[in-house]
């Protein structure tokens, strides 16, 4: 089942602090998949702690993703 892209927005923040189920984490992950929309706000609900675990989870590296929307983003508001 797909969800929509508000019904992903609803489970957002349970799915960046791994508080989802099994079953609604895949929906996230094959919604994000399609939608660069929501992937982006998953990023943005990234707070810093939460960027940390991403990078130290990443071996001390940012994730390439990562660093493209930080960049475009800073480059947004400058």
């Amino acid at each position: 089942m797909n969800c929509s892209c508000d019904e992903v927005l609803a489970m957002l923040h349970a799915f960046v602090d791994d508080e989802a189920d099994e079953s609604q984490c895949a929906q996230i992950r094959s919604h994000m998949a399609e939608c660069a929309e929501c992937d982006e706000h998953r990023d943005e609900e990234l707070t810093p702690q939460r960027q940390a675990r991403v990078v130290v989870a990443f071996d001390g590296k940012v994730p390439a993703s990562m660093q493209t929307r930080r960049s475009q983003r800073h480059q947004r508001c400058s």
